[in-house]
């Protein structure tokens, strides 16, 4: 495991180059052709140690709903969910593709209102782009968005060396990767423990400058790899990691991650199939890793996220999607959770903001 460095320990977790790295990231970002671009010689680096000190459990406040969503594209299941700082909540879905183990991905942007249902402003849909896995929004001075995104296509789900990191802009309508306008910039390559590469997703902090990846071990089955990156080094293909762990999966089922200071989140829990009851041996909860040791220092659990007022969830059906960060201009921090309930074919998607207390 490498530890995470002293540095960021000692600026509150967030990593101290602030706002500045997130704008060298953006600058860096820019400077990307939309073109493919070819994986990086990693470079082998060391990441500083620290001793082991124990951090503190989060404490969340109440659950404050902010989205209740209706899909527009029949079929689609939701994936992950994002707001931007504008209030813009930006959500990806994925459907059947053309092929079996294909899925064609639906990024959609919504208004941030606790409504229900919760309006569905535009879409774009990518025909067979992946099961719609890490997301981040990145506001352009146009006034559009740039996707970042884990692309799939045209591998299928199953194949270990799909899902590479891909930029491109938010474009409403339907088309193949090939033809999203303006191209697709994919991201820098880093292989995995045995040297090779595979499917990466990614999730992002990027005001706090950093990026979480993610590698599912698909030679047991049994764990993940999550590591932590600069976005600056992760744009120019640097391999210099700031935190790494293992993970063990099923149970608990991973449905969502992200990162604040220095702790890993992972939103994880079973569907429940529809049955009406929580799924006791594998909960609705969030998952508090520490960067520097890859302890679970906390699950806080959820139980009853997602019922509506007669605690129930719709048609009895439940399953946690999605996990990100979502920083306030007041300086306060809070983690954005989905839960996808009711029944195939008459799926809404409650959206939560849970507030990260001092």
């Amino acid at each position: 495991m490498v530890g995470v460095s002293r540095r960021l320990l000692l600026a509150g977790g967030t990593v101290a180059l602030g706002t500045a790295a997130a704008a060298a990231a953006a600058a860096s970002a820019a400077a990307l052709t939309r073109s493919p671009v070819p994986a990086p010689i990693p470079v082998p680096t060391v990441a500083p140690s620290r001793s082991p000190e124990p951090l503190p459990a989060v404490r969340f406040g109440d659950p404050v709903p902010i989205a209740s969503i209706v899909p527009k594209t029949s079929g689609t299941v939701m994936q992950q969910v994002e707001c931007t700082p504008a209030g813009e909540l930006f959500m990806t879905q994925s459907l059947t593709g053309s092929g079996p183990s294909l899925y064609t991905t639906v990024v959609s942007r919504c208004a941030v209102v606790p409504s229900d249902p919760t309006p569905e402003l535009d879409s774009m849909t990518i025909l067979d782009g992946g099961h719609g896995l890490g997301l981040h929004i990145q506001p352009r001075d146009d006034g559009g968005h740039d996707v970042w995104l884990s692309l799939q296509g045209p591998v299928t789900q199953d194949a270990p060396d799909g899902g590479r990191l891909a930029r491109f802009a938010y474009t409403p309508g339907v088309y193949a990767i090939e033809a999203i306008p303006g191209g697709v910039t994919y991201l820098p390559r880093f292989p995995n423990q045995q040297g090779l590469y595979q499917e990466s997703v990614y999730n992002f902090d990027w005001a706090g400058g950093v990026a979480v990846e993610r590698m599912y071990d698909f030679s047991t089955g049994r764990q993940e790899q999550y590591t932590l990156r600069r976005i600056d080094d992760l744009v120019a293909g640097v391999d210099r990691p700031i935190g790494r762990m293992m993970v063990p999966v099923d149970p608990p089922t991973m449905q969502g991650f992200t990162t604040v200071g220095g702790s890993l989140f992972r939103w994880v829990g079973l569907s429940n199939s529809g049955s009406g009851a929580p799924v006791a041996a594998d909960p609705m909860a969030l998952e508090q890793f520490d960067w520097g040791t890859g302890a679970l220092v906390a699950s806080t659990p959820f139980p009853t996220l997602g019922q509506d007022a007669s605690g129930a969830w719709r048609d009895g059906a439940y399953e946690p999607e999605g996990c990100s960060v979502l920083r306030s201009a007041d300086g306060s921090v809070s983690l954005v959770v989905g839960v996808a309930v009711g029944a195939a074919g008459d799926h809404a998607w409650p959206v939560y903001r849970l507030p990260l207390l001092a």
